[in-house]
């Protein structure tokens, strides 16, 4: 049987934004990663087999500066992370 990793994923909406926050409790990632999160860059490649290009978070942080938001990666090394992407809310048109 393949243990199952609950993944935490929660979304807050006041006035005008929404934040969706995801967490993990897997490596953690240290300051220095979370400052230098970038594309086609994957960390502690020589102690963990990593699929895919380093893109995942990269790609997150431009869309979210594209839609006029903002991302924060909060971490704990060795224990879990967090991400919370923070986007502008607007008023729902029901016509």
């Amino acid at each position: 049987m393949i243990p199952v990793a609950w993944i935490p994923v929660t979304g807050i909406l006041n006035d005008c934004e929404y934040t969706l926050s995801v967490q993990d409790h897997g490596r953690g990632m240290t300051a220095q990663q979370i400052a230098d999160v970038g594309a086609y860059l994957q960390f502690e490649r020589k102690r963990h087999e990593q699929q895919g290009q380093g893109l995942g978070l990269a790609i997150v942080r431009r869309l979210v500066e594209l839609r006029g938001g903002t991302m924060q990666i909060d971490s704990i090394y060795g224990q879990q992370t967090t991400v919370r992407v923070t986007l502008p809310a607007q008023p729902f048109n029901s016509n």
